[in-house]
């Protein structure tokens, strides 16, 4: 059995000491819980620099078959990051990427934190990377009234 985990925390000290916790709880639990003696388990992981090899879109630069016939062979995924990563946000691009991946190929993935919050994402946008801008919201108070000034995501206008 492959088994991918996927760290989508940053490289600060904190993200890695979260990082090397998950994957210890991942392969304690996967190892102590194996129930056939025939079955290996081989682990990959990933962070946003070597995700590059499990990613396969036509619609995207990652076109290189063989990295699709990688992610094809794995049969479970575990993906955690930082929650503070917003699914918009550019560095997350690669994440989303293999989240629609897995989406569409219906693999086996849990999905936590970060991870969870790109799946609503990909949901709520029909399973496409769309891309936002941060919205504008000016508060200012006028002869007892606040009003608020936005944009939209897509830079429309809204009313007061």
């Amino acid at each position: 059995m492959k088994i991918l985990i996927v760290n989508g925390y940053g490289k600060c000290v904190k993200g890695f000491r979260s990082s090397e916790h998950y994957k210890q709880i991942i392969k304690e639990v996967l190892t102590g819980k194996k129930e056939m003696i025939d079955t290996e388990l081989e682990f990959f992981f990933a962070d946003r620099d070597s995700i590059d090899d499990f990613l396969y879109e036509i619609d995207s630069s990652f076109v290189r078959v063989e990295c699709g016939k990688m992610f094809d062979s794995i049969d479970l995924i575990f993906f955690e990051g930082d929650a503070n990563l917003r699914p918009w946000s550019p560095n997350a691009y690669k994440y989303l990427i293999l989240l629609r991946m897995c989406m569409r190929s219906n693999k086996i993935l849990f999905a936590s934190s970060f991870a969870m919050q790109g799946l609503v994402f990909l949901i709520a946008s029909n399973v496409e990377c769309v891309q936002t801008y941060s919205t504008l919201v000016i508060l200012s108070y006028k002869w007892t009234q606040w009003w608020i000034i936005g944009r939209s995501l897509q830079n429309k206008e809204i009313s007061q």
